[in-house]
């Protein structure tokens, strides 16, 4: 069973890409947080069990999802997993830092299904190579 940690205060782009991953990997399980503060608790909580992918979005309430993947490479039990970042944002510092910080892929939100589909794909494929 694969386990996907998702930040994303969209409700549409969340619907999407969780659509997209079930189809792609029907045993996956999410957890879903609007907010970065939340999910930095989750993920600093030792009695729960890491997640097997981080979908983080950079432009989040609390905290962002640069600050995610900083809390992620000082946690031992988190630099293992694979992390990407699904942003609107085009600036290539966003990109630059995302990948600076540790992230496997740092990629542009899609406006289609279609789009979400090919994210998905990218993303059961990194799971497949972690394991």
């Amino acid at each position: 069973m694969t386990h996907v940690l998702m930040v994303e205060d969209q409700p549409l782009q969340a619907r999407l890409l969780r659509r997209a991953l079930s189809a792609r990997l029907p045993d996956c399980t999410f957890e879903l947080f609007a907010d970065g503060l939340e999910a930095s608790r989750r993920l600093a909580d030792r009695g729960g069990a890491p997640p097997d992918l981080l979908v983080l979005d950079l432009t989040v309430p609390g905290r962002s999802g640069h600050d995610l993947l900083g809390d992620r490479a000082r946690d031992a039990r988190l630099a293992a997993v694979p992390a990407v970042v699904v942003t609107s944002s085009e600036a290539a510092t966003d990109r630059d830092r995302s990948l600076a910080l540790g992230a496997d892929l740092h990629l542009s939100k899609p406006v289609d299904a279609d789009g979400y589909s090919r994210l998905a794909e990218r993303l059961a494929s990194l799971i497949a190579q972690r394991a």
